[in-house]
């Protein structure tokens, strides 16, 4: 059964990447059952369960008639990665419309997945273990941005919602490529944690509702919180 949903998770991640960079464009139809089936050396089973992830994800629509039709729905996400893979920079303008689209990105993301994290699966003990461990390293940059994303990791994986892996460690890559300003996002993180454990709190208690208000006011304030630490070490720098 690991084994299985490994296949799964290998086959989601490979043709998200595709949808991702246009192998499979919006509104075409996805290679037949038995085709991706020859492609992957997997069960159609296997398959057919990938595709059920992919759905969930609003990356493709299926329907009795179509096995999978890829949406546009994502197309902007996917165009906003990778232009903060190609753009990151010391310089201040171009750092910050990196940070806002990392935002954006990050916000949608949680905004998509929120609903789909189901509160039996959620240990609050456990959350709030990992929290209590991430807040004791906030003065240890690489490792606090380390255990929140073991933390987000540990939802995704608890919810067998590991299509959405690739997103955060993507995003994650990005956040450590920019290793000057890494104190600037760990210090916006740190200024925002209260609302930041709300979220992830409400998320534990299956009030879904409540979960997206609290990441719409934390991502909100996390993007007020670095510009705001952009432009004082801009000032300091000068």
């Amino acid at each position: 059964m690991v084994r299985d949903d490994s296949k799964v998770q290998e086959i989601v991640r490979d043709i998200a990447m595709k949808i991702a960079d246009k192998s499979y464009p919006s509104h075409t139809n996805l290679p037949s059952l038995r085709n991706l089936s020859k492609q992957y050396g997997a069960s159609q089973t296997t398959i057919s369960r990938a595709l059920d992830v992919l759905a969930s994800m609003s990356m493709i629509i299926t329907s009795k008639k179509q096995l999978g039709v890829v949406s546009d729905m994502n197309d902007w996400k996917f165009n906003a990665l990778s232009f903060v893979f190609e753009q990151v920079s010391d310089d201040g303008n171009k750092l910050q419309a990196l940070v806002k689209l990392g935002i954006q990105f990050s916000k949608s993301t949680f905004l998509a997945i929120i609903p789909l994290i189901k509160k039996d699966k959620v240990n609050k003990t456990e959350l709030q273990r990992a929290q209590d461990m991430a807040w004791s390293h906030r003065d240890e940059l690489p490792r606090f941005l380390q255990d929140i994303q073991a933390m987000i990791k540990s939802l995704l994986v608890h919810n067998s919602l590991h299509a959405f892996l690739w997103i955060f460690n993507d995003l994650f890559t990005v956040f450590t490529k920019i290793a000057n300003q890494m104190p600037i996002i760990v210090s916006a993180i740190v200024d925002n944690w209260d609302l930041d454990k709300q979220m992830l709190n409400f998320i534990a208690d299956g009030k879904t509702d409540e979960a997206v208000q609290a990441a719409e006011l934390f991502f909100e304030a996390l993007e007020k919180s670095i510009f705001l630490n952009i432009q004082s070490a801009s000032v300091i720098a000068k």
